[in-house]
């Protein structure tokens, strides 16, 4: 990921976007995404969108799709396409009434954003998909088969100990509730744990 502010002014308008990355807790970050008024007493506003909401947030500029977001504080992020140009517009809610601030960008001005986006929030992690029990025991069937293709000899003794019956075994340890590697050499018997 990027560690730069990307800031991009829409000199019509007379307001700036910027793109921020934040670490605000352990683990936690956040992008930050900001349109201030350049103009004399222009307004500032903010929406802090999680990585995955900036994610979601490029593949609408990229698709020309449009998006909304609500970030913590209850601040909306709206992405809205037009002819020629997408509009990122941020409306805060505090006290007061409602502050709107949207910023304009032309057809270069949406890539650049595009671009930062990606860099900033990096890759899409990878989906979390639970193994199936078949699936550890091919696992075990593979490193069986890899020890055999390297001419390991691989036994099973009556304890389910697997062994190769000179040097090495692999052990069920009790106390730790894990299968263990234990060499011959190191006074354990075969089956017994270290």
């Amino acid at each position: 990921m990027s560690d730069a502010t990307c800031t991009y002014r829409d000199t019509d308008a007379m307001v700036e976007l910027q793109l921020e990355i934040s670490e605000i807790g352990e683990g936690v970050t956040r992008l930050i995404v900001a349109l201030e008024g350049c103009d004399f007493g222009g307004d500032r506003v903010t929406a802090w969108l999680t990585l995955d909401e900036g994610r979601r947030m490029a593949d609408a500029v990229e698709s020309g799709k449009p998006f909304e977001c609500t970030d913590a504080s209850g601040d909306v992020l709206k992405v809205a396409h037009g002819t020629l140009q997408t509009t990122v517009e941020i409306t805060a809610y505090d006290d007061g009434p409602p502050t709107v601030v949207a910023v304009r960008l032309d057809g270069p001005g949406a890539v650049v954003l595009l671009a930062e986006l990606r860099s900033l929030c990096g890759p899409d992690a990878e989906p979390f998909v639970p193994r199936t029990e078949r699936e550890y025991w091919e696992d075990i069937a593979s490193a069986l088969n890899a020890a055999e293709s390297v001419g390991m000899s691989v036994g099973i003794d009556l304890d389910g100990t697997l062994t190769d019956r000179r040097m090495w075994s692999v052990v069920w340890d009790r106390d730790a509730k894990q299968w263990k590697v234990a060499g011959y050499e190191d006074g354990t018997e075969a089956g017994e744990p270290a």
